[in-house]
């Protein structure tokens, strides 16, 4: 009976550091999670990136840019401050992978200054 009782008294004690370790966790999500005004900001920056690449690319030009450029350069532009020098090589390197006449010379590693 003692053996049973340790056994129960033992599993009580690892459900309460469970239940402790969802609770800070839960609290750590709801610490990290971006609020709507941050997700609002962030839109914004991808928004203005985008208009930017459309002004520089006739829509006769433009061909789809491939994902494993555009999603990280689209990701790195939602978090990049419109003060920051990088804001400017990820446009211009976006705007070349959407660019037929330059597409070809798009490599993620590589500056393209303009």
């Amino acid at each position: 009976m003692a053996s049973r009782e340790r056994q129960l008294k033992s599993l009580r004690r690892a459900s309460w550091r469970a239940a402790k370790a969802w609770r800070g966790l839960r609290a750590l999500e709801a610490l990290l999670a971006p609020s709507s005004e941050t997700q609002a900001k962030q839109q914004a920056r991808v928004r203005q990136a985008l208009d930017a690449i459309a002004a520089r690319v006739p829509v006769e030009r433009r061909v789809p840019s491939l994902p494993s450029i555009a999603v990280p350069v689209i990701a790195r532009l939602k978090y990049t401050e419109d003060d920051n020098p990088a804001k400017v090589m990820y446009i211009n390197l976006l705007t070349r992978s959407v660019d037929r006449e330059k597409h070809a010379d798009v490599h993620p590693g590589v500056y393209h200054g303009d």
